[in-house]
């Protein structure tokens, strides 16, 4: 799934880069975060493999990113 994901964003990184205009542009930003959305997990679990145990201890608790605290609001 991740090499997908990595396909499918620079497919749309591509697609960006030769945008004729607006509408194609903004439509291709969409492809690419549809592919973000596909290697994000994919780049966490590599992480997960090779990072040893007692390394890093957030991301034994599941803590990676901002996602955690973004999710709460900006309180």
């Amino acid at each position: 799934m991740c090499v997908v994901g990595v396909l499918w964003f620079a497919a749309a990184s591509l697609l960006c880069g030769i945008a004729p205009d607006e509408g194609v542009l903004i439509a291709a930003r969409a492809l690419q975060g549809a592919g973000g959305a596909l290697l994000t997990p994919g780049s966490l679990a590599l992480i997960h493999i090779n990072v040893p145990l007692g390394v890093n201890g957030p991301l034994e608790r599941g803590e990676v990113g901002a996602g955690p605290c973004r999710s709460r609001g900006p309180w």
